[in-house]
């Protein structure tokens, strides 16, 4: 090989090699920034509460029609216990994440799969010159890693976010997910959560974010009595 092949040679294969290197690191850039892990331990971003801007009833089953878990019950074609697949990435899309959980158990409905799709609502809002914002549909917190949930879900046809057929959607955005534990939701600072001027990482480990007694108790509520029946 004379001198001006090689020279092409060693080009061409140091082009090549860049164009791998550049192709790597923009799938990891992209993979990092739709996945919602980068985001959860970020201790500079404030938490806001939005509420759905159209009919809420065309997708979730509003708070205040449900009394008792047998109302849940009855508008939850899904019923399943579960955890999150922690080999998964929690996706990103518009206002929601997409969270892969394990099945662990169904109660209500036919699961064919040990790991479902669920849109959590739940998202990051991107802010341009301000700290992004963790934006939360009625005060809905993403699942944890390391608990297990009753969960109370709807299936949704699936056309291209997942290798199923089919997603699922909480019923309600308060009052369809569970932890299985002891633990107790606190009040939260009205004023500061609808200012979003409350940071997320210090109320992080709170199953739902609520501000108001009746609410809170009413939450408690169902939890008692879900977790009586199905845990």
């Amino acid at each position: 090989m004379n001198k001006k092949n090689i020279a092409f040679a060693i080009i061409f294969v140091g082009v090549f090699v860049s164009m791998i290197v550049l192709g790597i690191l923009t799938r990891k850039s992209y993979v990092n920034d739709i996945d919602v892990n980068r985001y959860i331990n970020d201790e500079s971003m404030n938490l806001s509460i939005s509420t759905y801007q159209e009919d809420i009833t065309k997708v979730f089953t509003k708070f205040e029609d449900l009394n008792s878990i047998e109302d849940l019950e009855k508008v939850s074609p899904i019923i399943v216990r579960a955890q999150v697949d922690s080999q998964t990435s929690r996706n990103r899309y518009y206002l929601t994440t997409l969270t892969t959980v394990k099945v662990v158990k169904v109660y209500k409905g036919d699961i064919n799969s040990d790991l479902i799709s669920i849109f959590e609502p739940i998202d990051i809002v991107n802010i341009t010159d301000a700290n992004d914002i963790v934006d939360s549909l009625d005060g809905y917190n993403w699942m944890k890693e390391d608990k297990e949930y009753i969960l109370f879900l709807r299936p949704l046809k699936d056309s291209h976010y997942t290798d199923g057929d089919t997603v699922y959607l909480p019923t309600s955005t308060i009052l369809s997910k569970y932890q299985i534990d002891e633990s107790q939701v606190s009040k939260l600072n009205k004023e500061k959560i609808l200012n979003a001027n409350l940071k997320y990482t210090s109320v992080g480990e709170q199953e739902v974010f609520l501000y108001e007694d009746k609410n809170i108790d009413k939450f408690k509520d169902f939890k008692e009595d879900v977790l009586h029946k199905y845990k």
